[in-house]
């Protein structure tokens, strides 16, 4: 077998001993977007995922030094394995070319997408800050937002960034589905599955399923694959999801003997892009944030709703991903693209403005 073939079925072998499926997922969105999208319509088994990960990866030049210090960061305790096989890839893999201009940080460490890391920042702080410095609670937390702040990519950001944001007290994150093998929610039982099954143990009772699954990290639970909205819910489902929150997850817990504590994160996104003068607070917001609030046994943490972001926070964002030099290239690029988004009501959201920055900066660094 030649060295590259060993060095792909150790690497294969490594991630099947660190990571579950979901997780594992989570580790190729970290190394490349664009792998992670080819790769998580396929429906693959573990096996093959993994196999495929270590191939595609490797062929892209991904597995580097940068990616085996995430590994560490996230299996502090497998630290040796991981080396192991960090040493096989360092000494058979064909090293990159040189440039004579030198290293582009901002390029090589930038994400394939500015998307997941630009604003959110007062909320992305209290969540980070709050589940590091209460290390033994339950905690509870609402983030909401309308249509144009593309919630969905705050629940994006936790899967990809947690673990470097978060390195002192290590999550795994899990996505709570709405619908499992095609069935809806309807029933507080449902629910109970449904978390039994993101916690990977559903053919335990759920106090053994969260003991287990909480047994080495603490887990943070994202309800559900998608932003929660009254639509898509509908009173049974909802109905069903306030007696599981409020009353037997807090049954459960009270009784449970947990060697790390669960957090759980609900996203909501409601209704049409509004302006801050006629915001007004949804029905479901009120609900959940009501059934949390009396939750025995679960701190309530309400984050900050998220809102269009005004050009200074966009500003800081920048300065500090992209530096000072490579800000002040495309700092006035990026504002008149900011304006452009941002005063266009039919283009006013979160997603196209980070789309527009995304493009503007990949275009000038691919320029260089």
């Amino acid at each position: 077998m030649s060295s590259k073939a060993n060095r792909e079925r150790a690497l294969a072998e490594l991630l099947l001993e660190l990571y579950d499926h979901d997780e594992l997922l989570t580790v190729t969105n970290y190394a490349d977007e664009d792998l992670y999208n080819q790769l998580a319509g396929r429906n693959l088994g573990l096996q093959e995922l993994a196999t495929e990960i270590a191939r595609k990866a490797g062929k892209r030049g991904l597995v580097d030094d940068d990616f085996f210090a995430f590994l560490r960061r996230q299996r502090p305790k497998q630290r040796h394995r991981i080396d192991e096989v960090a040493a096989l890839w360092q000494q058979s893999a064909p090293r990159p070319p040189s440039s004579s201009s030198g290293s582009t940080p901002a390029l090589q460490r930038m994400p394939s997408s500015l998307r997941l890391i630009l604003d959110r920042n007062v909320q992305w702080k209290s969540l980070t800050h709050l589940c590091i410095s209460e290390p033994n609670r339950h905690l509870a937390f609402l983030v909401h937002g309308d249509s144009g702040q593309d919630v969905h990519l705050f629940l994006d950001r936790i899967e990809r960034f947690w673990q470097e944001e978060c390195a002192s007290l290590l999550h795994r994150t899990k996505r709570v589905p709405l619908r499992f093998d095609g069935t809806k929610a309807l029933t507080a039982a449902d629910w109970d599955l449904h978390l039994r099954h993101a916690a990977d143990y559903r053919a335990l009772p759920l106090q053994q399923a969260l003991e287990r699954a909480t047994a080495n990290d603490p887990v943070l639970f994202l309800f559900c694959e998608s932003p929660l909205a009254m639509e898509e819910l509908g009173g049974d489902a909802l109905a069903a999801l306030e007696t599981f929150l409020g009353e037997d997850l807090p049954q459960c817990l009270s009784q449970a003997k947990l060697a790390h504590p669960i957090r759980l994160l609900l996203a909501v996104e409601h209704g049409e892009p509004t302006t801050s003068a006629r915001r007004v607070k949804d029905p479901l917001v009120q609900t959940l944030d009501e059934v949390l609030d009396r939750a025995a046994g679960i701190d309530f943490e309400p984050l900050e709703s998220l809102h269009f972001p005004r050009w200074d926070e966009i500003e800081l964002d920048f300065r500090r991903h992209l530096g000072r030099d490579l800000f002040k290239k495309v700092e006035d690029a990026c504002e008149q693209a900011y304006d452009d988004v941002a005063n266009d009501p039919n283009r006013r959201s979160f997603a196209r403005l980070a789309k527009a920055l995304d493009d503007l900066v990949h275009a000038h660094l691919q320029n260089r």
